[in-house]
């Protein structure tokens, strides 16, 4: 179901996995527990960004018309210019408080990750688009050689998780492409997808967060990293899957209303809503609340969720204020002045 240029059940994807962007980061950041002992968290972290990725690659082919160059300017004003300015106002702001901060480069190459992955994955995206009839051997090697090379210890690809960013983007790209097909078997794909994720949650303990050890790995170590690392790919992938051909088939058979319909426009802000979540929920808000009293229950199921409805509504008034000027809008969310509305 579409209204205008949107596609509501799409927004309404977004505004579900920004949420728990903002219920896991709840958990991480407020209490000082290991945080993936929290079922809830693994459950969130088990397909929430790998869903966001695959947004991104779902809609990608609306760039491809364009040319290499034209579309590193438009993902770069999308993707990189927001990530910029934002860190570039928190180091100013940083700096001249005279709080302890690192470099502006140390911060942009470690803040807002999944910008600079999502960016990663179109260049590589648009780069094996170039090859013609063999572009989907191409993206499909891509994705093997960034699985292959991850849990060997190289670095910043570890950090923006190309490994498993990638072949998540891939799989929106494949769901926009085949659509039609899709739709007429929306109900056997959710459930397919929906039976092996709930089947590979019951394996996806706190091991999955294991921190990595050295650059130079026993064989047995590195096969052990191997498995986890596709298992993280396998339950992303199925996650994603269920939750876009779930709402599909939602929005299908549930009548809309107006209201129905603003809610779900909320999920266009999404990136604002990550960049100040940032700043917000990351930084500042655990320098002022802690939650290691509380009951754990109650703060997972009751505290952690209502914080994050009031994080949703801050930052979505913080986008709307920064849409109301050209320069903000820009600089902070990507949108070009031709495409700018209140």
């Amino acid at each position: 179901m579409a209204t205008g240029n949107r596609i509501v059940y799409i927004d309404a994807l977004k505004l579900f996995a920004i949420y728990l962007v903002l219920w896991g980061h709840s958990i991480q950041y407020l209490i000082t527990d290991e945080y993936y002992l929290q079922p809830v968290y693994r459950f969130i972290y088990a397909f929430h960004m790998p869903l966001f990725m695959a947004l991104s690659g779902y809609f990608v082919s609306n760039s491809t018309a364009s040319g290499v160059w034209d579309f590193l300017v438009k993902k770069g004003r999308q993707l990189l210019l927001p990530l910029v300015s934002a860190v570039g106002v928190y180091y100013l702001v940083v700096k001249f408080s005279h709080i302890p901060h690192d470099n502006f480069i140390t911060m942009a190459g470690v803040m807002l990750w999944f910008l600079k992955s999502a960016f990663v994955c179109a260049i590589l995206y648009r780069l094996s688009s170039k090859c013609g009839r063999y572009s989907k051997y191409v993206c499909i090697i891509t994705a093997v050689i960034l699985i292959g090379v991850t849990p060997c210890g190289v670095g910043y690809l570890d950090r923006l998780k190309l490994d498993i960013m990638y072949p998540s983007f891939l799989l929106g790209v494949g769901l926009r492409r085949h659509s039609t097909w899709i739709s007429t078997h929306l109900i056997k794909a959710s459930i397919v997808a929906g039976c092996v994720f709930l089947c590979m949650l019951v394996k996806w303990d706190a091991g999955f967060w294991a921190e990595s050890g050295n650059v130079l790995i026993a064989q047995n170590e590195l096969m052990n990293r191997l498995y986890l690392q596709l298992y993280r790919i396998a339950i992303g992938l199925a996650g994603t899957l269920f939750f876009m051909t779930l709402f599909e088939w939602i929005a299908a058979k549930v009548p809309g209303s107006k209201f129905g319909y603003k809610i779900c426009s909320l999920g266009s802000f999404t990136l604002g809503v990550y960049i100040l979540q940032t700043f917000l929920l990351e930084i500042t808000m655990p320098q002022l609340l802690n939650f290691d009293n509380q009951n754990r229950l109650a703060f997972v199921f009751i505290t952690a969720p209502a914080i994050s409805i009031g994080v949703m509504a801050v930052c979505l008034m913080g986008v709307k204020i920064l849409r109301l000027f050209k320069i903000t809008s820009f600089m902070f969310l990507g949108i070009s002045f031709s495409n700018r509305k209140n």
